[in-house]
């Protein structure tokens, strides 16, 4: 583990010295004193360099009812002075691709990385890049709401205004390098709860899933981290359009697009960098951004959300649903009203025990109703129970929200 990680800031060093060498990025050993910016609530914490451009995202308390992910990274971090690196977001605009905050002078692309602003009483922390005439506002958000969805997950949105006077496409990928704590950097993504994703694998259109889930074991997890895959803020098309799980090398080593190699599994020691490196790059699809319009992209990456109302019990229930939005006419809802939400019956948490044949009622607000059912009322019986260290998920769950005459 030593030599690897070793070797993995040398390939990182490498990959920013390349990006110096084409790009003048940030200066690889800048004096990082004073340059750290942070936001935080008692269960998770981000933290960015205004001058190297690294950000972390990790907990503090973590989940409340679990004892083994307190101060855990949840993305793979070098040391404490120096934020990560290897997690970076590139903007494609007109088919070119920018690395944000990065120097482009000498390509002759002027560029301006803005000082962080940290607002909202330490609850909001944004920073800007203009490029091209467009300014990348990238926000990044917590609550203080237990149950709220940024609470235990850091809400992240990039914000593109386009400043020119012509229209123009923008694309956006975010790569997280994943990890749960130190010395775990290839932890098992669940997208199917069923079957791991163990080599690479993009998901898109009809496969996209509502979240993935990130597990430090198959049989008996007790550090978990979640990406979420939709937005946060009630705005309209901000969700992530594809996802590539892969192994961190192949996708660092890009900055926009790749194919995934299905010979890869980036879990173990049998592929061919003979180290296990889990990475996600999570895509919002180039669009057109005409003169003075700003298009938003979102998703939450952190450790799930959780029910204040089960803090004191030896299971958690996470709930993630989708948006609805007023039709045009302003007399109904798109798509008749019908959106999905996703449950997870989390048995991992302290003090777990084996659950025989659990029953999972589901009750919604007046206005809603189950698509299955046709009432506020839903009941799912896990057969076979929950051992513990397990979660069950609840997916694609139809949920109709009624037209009020």
């Amino acid at each position: 583990m030593t030599f690897y990680r070793t070797m993995k800031r040398s390939i990182a060093a490498a990959i920013i010295l390349s990006m110096l060498f084409t790009f003048a990025s940030f200066p690889v050993h800048a004096d990082a004193s004073n340059a750290d910016y942070s936001i935080a609530n008692e269960f998770m914490k981000y933290s960015i360099n205004s001058k190297t451009g690294g950000f972390s995202i990790e907990t503090i308390d973590g989940h409340p009812q679990k004892a083994f992910d307190n101060n855990l990274p949840l993305l793979y971090k070098e040391d404490a002075a120096r934020s990560n690196g290897t997690s970076f977001t590139t903007v494609r605009i007109d088919g070119k691709d920018f690395v944000f905050g990065q120097e482009y002078g000498w390509f002759g692309i002027d560029t301006k990385l803005h000082e962080p602003v940290v607002s909202e009483q330490n609850r909001l922390l944004t920073i800007a890049w203009d490029i091209k005439g467009y300014t990348i506002t990238q926000k990044v958000s917590i609550s203080i709401d237990p149950n709220n969805s940024r609470a235990g997950n850091i809400g992240i949105s990039y914000d593109v205004k386009n400043n020119n006077a012509t229209a123009g496409t923008v694309g956006i990928r975010l790569l997280l390098d994943n990890a749960l704590g130190s010395e775990i950097d290839a932890p098992y993504a669940l997208v199917d709860p069923s079957q791991p994703t163990i080599v690479e694998t993009e998901y898109s259109g009809d496969n996209l899933p509502q979240q993935i889930r990130y597990v430090d074991s198959l049989s008996a997890s007790n550090k978990t981290a979640y990406a979420l895959l939709s937005g946060w803020s009630g705005n309209k098309d901000v969700n992530v359009d594809k996802v590539i799980v892969g192994h961190w090398i192949n996708l660092a080593n890009t900055r926009y697009d790749y194919t995934p190699n299905p010979s890869v599994d980036f879990t173990n020691y049998s592929n061919k960098y003979l180290v296990p490196d889990t990475a996600t790059a999570y895509y919002w699809n180039e669009k057109t951004i005409e003169p003075g319009q700003v298009r938003i992209s979102e998703m939450l990456y952190g450790i799930g959300n959780f029910a204040d109302q089960t803090k004191k019990e030896h299971v958690s229930i996470g709930i993630h649903t989708g948006n609805v939005y007023l039709a045009n006419d302003k007399k109904g809802y798109e798509n008749n009203g019908v959106f999905k939400a996703k449950v997870t019956i989390d048995n991992s948490v302290s003090g777990a025990k084996e659950l025989i044949e659990p029953i999972v009622k589901l009750s919604l607000e007046e206005g809603l109703v189950f698509a299955a059912t046709n009432t506020r009322e839903y009941t799912v019986k896990i057969s076979g129970g929950l051992n513990i260290g397990t979660v069950f998920d609840i997916p694609d769950v139809d949920i109709i929200a009624e037209t009020q005459l």
